[in-house]
């Protein structure tokens, strides 16, 4: 209990580091405050206001699996699109998962490394940048590490709570999902001691709850189009060619550049994945079902593309790789001496990592977003000087429904800049936000479209990097 406590004081500046009143452009957000918006308002979580070329694939999810928005539709109800309590709901999912995680460790380590890789993943980089942003992944740690503490080979009771559990998980992020062939995995592998019926019917069991949970949420009680969400995907895969190696690379770079900031090689991330190796060999030989979540999430990441473009596709998972991380530099160390001195080159190692991460962190600018005073500008003056049935191209559309409140579209992006023109007109897509190339939200694309297409339109608005542009009367038949 005193650990527990003492550990919960070195979290708490969590609380108060990066809550700010902005947020960048990333679209993810505010469709995640669009379906909370409409579970407040009663409305379907389907976006109808992203307007699509009919007959083209998806080029956007219209609703993600409910589990994300049903928590943030509270802070909606009574914040609206003011940003820093959804920013605090990130520091307290953070420091639930190191509470959480604490325990976990206890399985494995002695109460010095559980204090030392707890802390360091609060306060590691990949942390710190992410809760600046409303993002999904802070409550899919927290449940995927609940089910990890909670699920136990030899009790029935913990495969029913765990797959309720799963349900919610895979709700929040679908990638959750490959939590099903891992519990399989895990159980009829290396579970052996158990009678076969018996692990087959707990797996049977977690599985069945999860689907149940999953379908009640996002079919039953608020429908999401599950039609569009995996055929979304599924078109993915086919317009992209798939690049493992790249893809593997590029992940295990991401959490190299993250360690330490300013060592970026090829020659760093190749040692950090030799250690990684090294400590996964370890800790999957002790049979954990947290190795098995790990192989095949990481399956999942390489194989899905544009998957290395990001950390947060990293955090759900960086409490493993700092564990492998940490066996990793045990078993080198011991191999390299018998004596026993790896907790001090942990200890040194993550309070450098630690420091270069708050020096970087500190020196971040404030997030170009929606929140920018001619952004916020520009959305306004769509918002309340465009017809409501107005339809309008920007390259963050989702961020335009939710500020700007008007129906929007995108390029399509194998069209060319002609074939998208027609399509627009058939669309009746009359408006075009455009910000330049100082903006976060400045699209190539975009910027193409109108050096071919600027005798078609008229500029209307202008404020600082944002153009608002309207098609000629005569143009639009």
């Amino acid at each position: 209990m005193k650990n527990r406590l003492l550990l919960l004081l070195l979290l708490l500046p969590l609380l108060l580091i990066g809550i700010s009143n902005s947020h960048d452009w990333g679209d993810d957000f505010s469709q995640y405050l669009l379906q909370a918006r409409n579970l407040v308002e009663g409305h379907p979580q389907t976006n109808h206001e992203l307007v699509f070329a009919e007959g083209e694939l998806p080029y956007a999810i219209v609703a993600y699996p409910v589990g994300f928005p049903v928590l943030l539709a509270p802070l909606f109800k009574s914040f609206g699109l003011y940003i820093p309590p959804y920013l605090f709901l990130n520091s307290i999912f953070i420091i639930l998962s190191v509470l959480l995680l604490f325990d976990y460790l206890k399985k494995t380590f002695d109460v010095r490394y559980c204090f030392l890789m707890a802390i360091f993943f609060a306060y590691n980089l990949i942390s710190l940048v992410l809760k600046k942003e409303i993002l999904s992944e802070f409550p899919f740690t927290f449940l995927l590490i609940s089910i990890l503490l909670m699920i136990k080979s030899d009790t029935r009771k913990s495969f029913v709570l765990g797959g309720l559990l799963a349900g919610l998980m895979i709700s929040v992020r679908f990638s959750g999902i490959v939590i099903l062939p891992a519990i399989w995995g895990w159980h009829l592998f290396t579970q052996r001691l158990i009678p076969v019926k018996k692990r087959l019917l707990d797996s049977t069991i977690f599985t069945a709850l999860a689907a149940t949970v999953f379908y009640l949420l996002n079919v039953v009680l608020f429908e999401i189009d599950l039609r569009n969400f995996i055929g979304f995907y599924a078109g993915q895969f086919d317009s992209n060619r798939l690049m493992l190696p790249s893809n593997f690379f590029g992940f295990f770079q991401k959490m190299a550049e993250a360690i330490f900031p300013p060592l970026q090689s090829t020659l760093w991330t190749i040692i950090l994945i030799i250690i990684l190796i090294t400590g996964f060999y370890k800790k999957f030989k002790e049979g954990a079902l947290a190795e098995w979540f790990f192989i095949f999430y990481l399956l999942l990441i390489i194989i899905y593309p544009y998957a290395s473009s990001g950390l947060r596709f990293i955090y759900p998972v960086l409490p493993f790789l700092i564990i492998y991380l940490v066996k990793g530099i045990q078993t080198i160390y011991q191999f390299i001496t018998s004596k026993e001195k790896s907790f001090q080159l942990l200890t040194i190692i993550f309070s450098v990592s630690i420091f270069l991460s708050f020096r970087l962190f500190f020196s971040l600018p404030t997030p170009d977003g929606p929140y920018s005073t001619d952004a916020h500008s520009a959305l306004n003056h769509i918002r309340t000087n465009t017809p409501e049935n107005a339809i309008v191209l920007f390259s963050r559309a989702r961020a335009l429904n939710l500020y700007a409140e008007r129906k929007s579209t995108f390029l399509i992006q194998h069209k060319s800049e002609q074939e998208n023109l027609a399509i627009l007109k058939k669309l009746q897509c009359d408006y075009i936000l455009y910000a330049d190339e100082r903006s976060g939200a400045f699209n190539q694309s975009l910027q193409d479209f109108l050096i071919i297409n600027k005798s078609e339109y008229d500029t209307i608005y202008k404020v600082d990097r944002f153009l608002l542009l309207k098609m000629k009367t005569e143009d639009r038949q």
